[in-house]
C-alpha cells in the first residue's frame, strides 16, 4: 500500500491532499490560482512552505505498509496491517 501520491512537478492538487517526495510526506493546506505545484520539489522538514501555487505542510516520514492474506484452515480473522516509520502528523490512512 502507498500513502499519499508521488510528487510530480506542476501537478494540480487540492486542499487536504497528500503527496510525497523522497521519503517525506506533505499535506496541502492552501491553494491559489491553478493550484499547481512548483517545478522544484519541496525541501522543508517542518512547518509549511509555498511550492508553486500550493502551500505544503510537512507531515513526517511517508508511511508504507504491506498486508499479507494467508489462506487455509484456521484463519478466521482479517489480516493485520503494520505501518512503520518514525511518526508524523496529519497523515490520512
Amino acid at each position: 500500500m502507498t500513502f499519499g501520491t508521488v510528487r510530480t512537478a506542476t501537478t494540480t492538487l487540492s486542499n487536504g491532499q497528500q503527496n510525497y517526495y523522497s521519503n517525506r510526506l506533505y499535506t496541502v493546506t492552501a491553494t491559489t490560482g491553478d493550484a499547481k505545484t512548483g517545478s522544484s520539489a519541496p525541501v522543508h522538514l517542518s512547518g509549511s512552505a509555498a511550492n508553486g501555487n500550493v502551500t505544503l505542510a510537512f507531515a513526517g516520514e511517508r508511511a508504507q505498509a504491506t498486508a499479507s492474506l494467508k489462506y487455509g484452515a484456521g484463519y478466521s480473522s482479517l489480516p493485520t496491517v503494520t505501518i512503520g516509520g518514525t511518526g508524523g502528523t496529519g497523515a490520512s490512512i
